[in-house]
């Protein structure tokens, strides 16, 4: 028989961890984005706490929209919506009064992608720009494809870079937020783990690191 252990263990264990809030992605795109953040919630084990909803139009206004409508229940709610040549005041003021966090990738999602490999404030005008440079380190890349293993072992750099460009880049063009709801989905991992350290589950490369993971 193991041994057991010791009561003082098991009620400190226990009082570190802390529950779960309801998370809801809602994606403006119906393939890249979906596909990325079931991967990450799958791989965090956040299964039972997030949510991603897509296929809601290409209007940031009618995303908003669709996620005001759908997101009683839900701790936080997240919009990601790309620029693109859309104007976005309207689709603020109504996530703002709607109690949702819209974050905004201009041009595009796949800027979140290309700072996992490089930093860069190129001021792409279109998608297919950001694309292009974001061949030289995923070939062949399709936007239909699932990307998450490509990625993840450099989401540190990306988290980096992200902040790095919307302070120092031009925020007129080329910025992404997408950083923020992936940090907090890593900060919700580490909290549910009770686990302090840096490299907890919360590092998405190494998630090994934690013991929770390797036996939840």
């Amino acid at each position: 028989m193991g041994k057991r252990r010791p009561p003082s263990t098991l009620r400190r264990r226990t009082e570190t961890l802390t529950p779960q809030r309801r998370v809801l992605i809602v994606t403006e795109g119906t393939r890249t984005e979906p596909r990325y953040f079931e991967a990450l919630r799958r791989h965090l084990r956040l299964t039972a706490a997030v949510v991603v909803k897509a296929d809601c139009q290409s209007d940031p206004l009618a995303v908003v929209r669709y996620a005001i409508r759908n997101g009683a229940g839900y701790d936080i709610v997240y919009c990601l919506v790309d620029r693109d040549r859309h104007p976005l005041d309207i689709a603020r003021a109504e996530a703002s009064k709607g109690r949702v966090r819209l974050l905004v990738s201009d041009p595009c999602f796949e800027l979140w992608f290309l700072l996992h490999f490089e930093f860069t404030a190129a001021p792409f005008a279109c998608c297919d720009e950001v694309e292009s440079a974001l061949g030289r380190h995923m070939r062949d890349y399709k936007k239909s494809g699932d990307h998450f293993q490509h990625v993840r072992g450099k989401t540190a750099d990306a988290l980096i870079n992200a902040a790095r460009l919307r302070n120092e880049g031009d925020l007129t063009r080329t910025a992404t937020q997408v950083d923020e709801l992936v940090q907090d989905l890593l900060d919700m991992r580490r909290k549910f783990c009770g686990r302090a350290e840096e490299v907890a589950c919360g590092a998405v490369d190494r998630p090994s690191t934690c013991v929770t993971c390797i036996r939840p």
